[in-house]
């Protein structure tokens, strides 16, 4: 496979789409949000006729339950780029879906 860079580049313009608030259900048994979660909650945002062929995550912080998380999305012909943010704009995770 082709190296990739670990870090995800953050498109320059970014929408933001809306707030959720991390769930009870979303949470480890370290009282943090599963980084599953962050994945599942990004794929709310990527069109259905937009065939996914490779996903990379980049984690920053842990949410924690009641977290208020902003997705913001940017998608060229290529890729859909997520980032969930917290109120001052830190990252908790960015996820780049690829079309394959």
């Amino acid at each position: 496979l082709p190296k990739i860079n670990r870090k995800i580049r953050l498109p320059e313009q970014m929408e933001k789409v809306d707030e959720r608030e991390g769930l009870p259900f979303f949470i480890d048994t370290n009282q943090h949000m599963n980084n599953s979660h962050y994945v599942e909650m990004a794929l709310g945002y990527v069109p259905e006729n937009f065939m996914i062929g490779q996903i990379r995550v980049e984690y920053r912080k842990s949410a924690m339950c009641g977290d208020t998380m902003i997705p913001k999305v940017a998608v060229d012909e290529n890729k859909i780029t997520i980032v969930l943010e917290d109120k001052e704009d830190k990252p908790y995770a960015i996820v780049e879906f690829a079309q394959g």
